[in-house]
């Protein structure tokens, strides 16, 4: 008997004879899908982008006001407020509370048409106006870019559809929107804590009356009582009693009034950077990167076809 003879690994001029004897494979799936993916891409309707930007002011927590109240207890209160972020303010920009807000009113698309509601643009579907709208969000959500700086804290909104006039108009829309719920949150958050002060408020009044009532008695059946230390200390317990309850009621009032304050202001909390213009050009269709990225694609399934 002869030599066994040994079948090694493929060597790379087998597998590049392998290929080329399977051309039409090799080469025809690459160039097939590339040809698909940049005759979709040039069908696809234009889209135009439309951006804005703005800072968000940092205001003064609500539970920062009573920081120093609650000192005076020994309670440590958080000055922080996650809800001044620009991350929070970036979430809102596609959240459902801001979004149910643009989906119902009419757009102007320039020269293509007559001015239309959000929903009918982008073709949302619902066999009940709820459904509609939830599909205008859904559909809306997904054409919008929101994002912050790290460094300066800008927060921008890009938004993307087939009419410049509408990006821009939901763009601004969407900026409004957040203003208005920021605006509406606060006043609701200061009602509230303006409630909450003025009857902590009143009930720090009634302590500090009797207090005072305590101290007054004390002193008008204990004429001479710093001739007794007993006496005398428990004077000082009164008037230390009656000096934090007067503490407590000065806070009280300051936090309560700004409340008051806070309740009415309609000032807005966010600057805007940047404000929403319609595009004059389209975006980039970025035809050669996605036909590249095709080809690529198309050799990692027509190869390994090929070699099978």
């Amino acid at each position: 008997m002869g030599p066994e003879t040994r079948r090694g690994e493929p060597t790379l001029v087998e597998i590049l004879i392998a290929l080329l004897r399977e051309r039409r494979v090799t080469f025809g799936v690459p160039i097939l899908l590339a040809t698909l993916t940049a005759v979709v891409v040039l069908l696809l309707p234009r889209q135009y982008t439309a951006t804005a930007s703005f800072i968000p002011q940092r205001g003064q927590s609500q539970l920062g006001r009573l920081a120093g109240l609650a000192a005076q207890f020994g309670v440590a209160v958080p000055g922080d407020n996650p809800a001044e972020s620009s991350d929070f303010y970036a979430d809102l920009a596609t959240s459902r509370e801001v979004l149910t807000r643009l989906v119902d009113d009419t757009f102007p698309r320039g020269g293509e048409g007559k001015p239309a509601t959000l929903a009918t643009l982008l073709g949302a579907e619902g066999d009940t106006p709820e459904a509609v709208e939830q599909d205008a969000v859904r559909r809306l959500r997904r054409r919008i870019d929101a994002g912050t700086d790290p460094k300066t804290g800008v927060v921008s909104v890009r938004v993307g559809t087939r009419w410049p006039r509408v990006s821009e108009a939901i763009v601004a829309g969407i900026v409004a929107a957040i203003n208005d719920f920021d605006l509406h949150t606060r006043q609701s958050a200061a009602a509230a804590e303006r409630a909450f002060v003025e009857g902590r408020l009143n009930d720090a009044k009634s302590e500090l009356e009797a207090s005072e009532d305590r101290l007054e008695a004390f002193s008008a059946g204990n004429r001479d009582y710093r001739n007794s230390p007993a006496l005398q200390l428990r004077y000082d317990r009164l008037s230390r009693a009656v000096t934090l309850q007067q503490q407590v009621v000065t806070t009280l009032r300051q936090d309560y009034e700004q409340a008051r304050i806070d309740e009415v202001r309609n000032t807005p909390r966010i600057t805007v950077v940047e404000h929403a213009i319609a595009p004059t050009r389209p975006d980039s269709r970025r035809v050669a990167l996605r036909v590249a990225l095709a080809l690529l694609v198309g050799m990692c399934l027509g190869w390994p076809v090929a070699l099978i």
